[in-house]
């Protein structure tokens, strides 16, 4: 009505919260979690990804460790063969060994087998036809020829006696340097089981090889 006084209309406050201003509060508090979980898993890679690196940093430091030590010791071992190597004595080629010691009396060995009964022949052989004298030295007769009868294929070529001198035992004789009759006197030689000489004094003027016989022979 015109005039008649104002009636104010009080609407009564609820206190009922609106259903978006509910869905807004109830979802904050869940996001807090996740949040936390993942900064823990990033935090976690970051640790992951550091310890990867530290690790293949020593393990390259490692390597190049063991290189370096493996490299010294092979180095150490070339040095130590090389200094085994400067050590030994050096021996020029072509020299001889020193042969002071026994050289004279191995030399004096050979000159005594060369007055041994029954020596061995020089390589070159023996061709029997060598002029050869068989002479008796004993006194018991008949004994150059029963010696030369045994010399069979060799070239007696005289039996007889000789005086000149006495010797103590029976030898084959041949004159110095004439290699022939050296060969076949000491062929001669080891046929009748004497010595073999070269030979001396009144021998020189008989030519050919000389079997002369003593006592030991008959």
């Amino acid at each position: 009505m015109i005039g008649g006084p104002a009636t104010a209309t009080i609407v009564p406050m609820s206190n009922e919260i609106p259903a978006a201003a509910q869905s807004v509060a109830q979802d904050e508090p869940d996001h807090a979690p996740i949040r936390g979980i993942v900064m823990i898993l990033l935090a976690v890679a970051v640790l992951l990804g550091c310890w990867a690196f530290f690790a293949k940093f020593n393990s390259s430091y490692d390597d190049a460790a063991g290189t370096a030590v493996q490299s010294s010791q092979s180095a150490s071992k070339d040095a130590g063969a090389t200094s085994d190597e400067a050590d030994k004595p050096q021996v020029e080629s072509g020299a001889k060994p020193s042969s002071s010691d026994g050289a004279q009396p191995a030399d004096k060995d050979k000159d005594k087998d060369k007055d041994k009964p029954g020596a061995s022949a020089p390589a070159a052989v023996a061709d029997k036809k060598v002029e050869v004298q068989v002479l008796n030295n004993s006194d018991v007769p008949g004994l150059a020829a029963r010696v030369s009868e045994g010399l069979g294929e060799w070239n007696v070529a005289n039996v007889g006696n000789f005086a000149d001198e006495i010797l103590p035992q029976s030898a084959v004789f041949y004159t110095p340097g004439n290699t022939t009759e050296e060969v076949n006197a000491r062929a001669l030689a080891q046929q009748l089981h004497v010595g073999v000489q070269e030979k001396t004094g009144p021998m020189l003027k008989l030519p050919g090889v000389l079997v002369i016989v003593t006592q030991d022979l008959g």
